[in-house]
């Protein structure tokens, strides 16, 4: 049986970007590959190296953009891990 995933790369606007799930570490997320199904476990500090998430999953992401009052979300409306 082969495993089927979906993986969506893109560019942002900025670097301050919110969401994508429940995990322990700062609000904010950096680089780093952000994965979004629960494991069911309390994990440790997320670095960005995917598979740190614990219970909760958000698929929506807010991202500033370059304006300094302005905003974007994205919404993953899909039911893959």
């Amino acid at each position: 049986m082969t495993d089927k995933y979906m993986q969506l790369d893109l560019q942002v606007p900025s670097g301050r970007i919110y969401g994508f799930g429940e995990r322990q570490r700062e609000f904010s997320l950096v680089n780093g590959t952000w994965t979004m199904w629960p494991n069911g476990r309390e994990t440790p500090y997320d670095n960005g190296g995917g598979g740190l998430q614990t219970y909760g999953v958000h698929p929506f992401a807010l991202i500033q953009t370059q304006q300094k009052d302005e905003w974007m979300g994205i919404f993953f409306r899909n039911s893959n891990a």
